[in-house]
């Protein structure tokens, strides 16, 4: 396989992922304002702190997602000019960042860190049972089940990208 394929690729898939992210929190946020601002509808309150939460935590995720969006083309150029200048370092360069080792252990961190919020807001909503409650506990359950998603593909994507470079000749 072509190396700068390969990369490009890569960050295209990475690119890609993000903003389905961005978009999908979005768009989330949107109904839920939608639903909230029908006249008539059961648990208002309720519709109201998701949409706020929606809104003001999914607005940071997106912050987040967008601006290591905006550093995809950097990290692409730096990557093609490294791979460009000595291939064999480039390739160890890329199996070490991307290879299972720190991967696993990144994913890991992240997977309890949305395991417990979402643990939380599961445990607040069985027991406080009251609107506003529900809707705050289900946006932050909606949005640690997407920052679940996008970090489980991303993972299993960096394994992937290292594994290519790994069978890649020298």
């Amino acid at each position: 396989m072509n190396v700068d394929l390969l990369i490009r690729t890569y960050y295209s898939e990475l690119s890609r992922d993000l903003l389905i992210y961005i978009i999908t929190i979005a768009v989330a946020a949107f109904i839920t304002w939608s639903v909230w601002y029908r006249v008539r509808i059961k648990n208002r309150h309720g519709w109201l702190a998701g949409a706020l939460v929606l809104t003001i935590v999914g607005g940071a995720l997106i912050t987040a997602a967008y601006s290591y969006r905006v550093g995809i083309p950097a990290k692409l150029n730096a990557d093609l000019v490294a791979a460009q200048t000595n291939l064999d370092l480039a390739r160890q360069t890329v199996i070490y960042r991307y290879g299972s080792e720190p991967a696993v252990a990144h994913f890991r961190m992240l997977a309890i860190i949305w395991a417990v919020i979402s643990s939380i807001a599961l445990a607040a909503m069985l027991t406080y049972r009251r609107p506003v409650v529900l809707g705050i506990c289900s946006a932050v359950l909606f949005l640690c089940a997407a920052s679940f998603v996008l970090d489980l593909t991303a993972f299993m994507r960096d394994l992937v990208y290292a594994a290519q470079w790994m069978e890649m000749k020298p």
